[in-house]
């Protein structure tokens, strides 16, 4: 499957002097840095160490797939 970078998103709360970034389909993880680029670097470590607690085939290829629509998001800002 190819890389979907809508799916990737990068905002900077209100207030806050960080910019977050997440992944659509695990917004339960974050990753969070003093500017977009790094971000979304801190999103892409927090979803490998993921890989590690995946259980099944299924969910690894969907973290993997995660990681690579946050590799193609990098490459292409």
């Amino acid at each position: 499957m190819s890389p979907d970078l809508t799916k990737v998103t990068v905002q900077k709360p209100p207030g806050s002097p960080a910019s977050v970034a997440q992944h659509r389909d695990f917004p339960q993880i974050r990753g969070e840095g003093a500017d977009p680029r790094e971000a979304v670097v801190v999103l892409e470590s927090q979803l490998v160490r993921t890989l590690d607690t995946a259980l099944t085939t299924y969910r690894r290829a969907e973290i993997e797939q995660a990681l690579a629509d946050v590799r193609a998001f990098m490459a292409k800002n």
